[in-house]
């Protein structure tokens, strides 16, 4: 169930938490503890689908309404379409983390060669590689970053009882609506519920929670830690002054760790997302006599489209 958490600590989350903090403070801290207990519900709905019937997200839809309806179509067209949007932030941030480990350098596009490198590597994984194996090597290392992020929280002179209030009691300053709709939609991540409707087969109800429930709870503590180092920088956010917060906080090793985490983070979803793409389509539209194999032209088309979109 950690794959949840680590799909939803992407360049995204690091982005729009870090803002938050950036230009509000501790204020929009709220929206990270609603966005984590909704994901949890939303999340844990999913995965019980296929404990009750067998069938995952997509499958029960189709046989609720069948093949053709404008429900799971539409649902399909919506995943596909938000998958794509969240595509691009993947790959710039993967390119943001790779640009921080080599240094800006004026007689280098550094931004247009990595773009082409992350895009063929990530196409390259589709196509080749053990993608859950890769997967999990660079969750490890996003995970390590997050818990960099927490380490450094921790360290902060703040008031530990003006936090916990922001956490549950909502404000809403002049300007900070679309950072709050970014704060949800970084973590409910619309094609997590897809992913995680086929990850709860062979468990019982109890085993899915508790997995399910560690792993959001985890990910929206990193969440609060980036809008809580993020709100000891002035606005506006940019990369490189998350990575001096983490190297004052940490010494040198947590800007390193940053840039590698940023690339990691990026680079996973920027395979991920695609993918579940995929299986979103496939999950919908497939049917006896149609090829949705993962090496079918269908199958393939839906997370090249993505990719070559992002």
């Amino acid at each position: 169930w950690s794959v949840i958490s680590a799909a939803f600590i992407g360049p995204g989350t690091v982005t729009t938490a870090a803002s938050s903090g950036a230009e509000y403070g501790l204020s929009l801290l709220w929206a990270l503890t609603f966005s984590t207990f909704a994901c949890f519900l939303l999340q844990e709905a999913a995965a019980r689908i296929p404990l009750a019937s067998g069938l995952n997200l997509g499958q029960a839809l189709v046989k609720r309404y069948g093949q053709g309806h404008i429900i799971p179509i539409g649902m399909a067209i919506a995943i596909i379409s938000g998958v794509i949007a969240y595509q691009s932030g993947n790959i710039l941030g993967s390119v943001a983390g790779a640009i921080l480990l080599v240094g800006e350098n004026s007689s280098m596009n550094w931004q247009l060669i990595f773009t082409i490198v992350i895009a063929v590597l990530a196409a390259s994984v589709l196509l080749l590689a053990n993608i859950q194996r890769i997967s999990r090597i660079l969750g490890m290392v996003v995970a390590t970053m997050g818990f960099a992020f927490i380490v450094v929280a921790l360290s902060l002179e703040v008031s530990w009882g003006n936090a916990l209030a922001s956490s549950v009691v909502p404000s809403l300053p002049e300007g900070a609506g679309i950072l709050v709709i970014g704060l949800i939609g970084t973590t409910i991540v619309p094609y997590n519920l897809f992913l995680g409707s086929g990850m709860s087969k062979n468990q019982d109800i109890r085993e899915m929670r508790w997995g399910l429930g560690i792993a959001i709870i985890l990910g929206g503590l990193i969440s609060m830690a980036i809008l809580l180092v993020g709100s000891t920088m002035e606005a506006p956010f940019s990369f490189e002054g998350m990575a001096k917060a983490m190297q004052s906080g940490l010494g040198n090793w947590a800007a390193v760790l940053f840039g590698i985490g940023l690339f990691a983070a990026g680079f996973t979803s920027s395979v991920t997302a695609p993918l579940a793409a995929a299986v979103t389509a496939q999950s919908i539209f497939a049917k006896e006599g149609n090829d949705w194999s993962e090496k079918s032209r269908s199958y393939m088309g839906v997370w090249g489209i993505v990719l070559l979109c992002g």
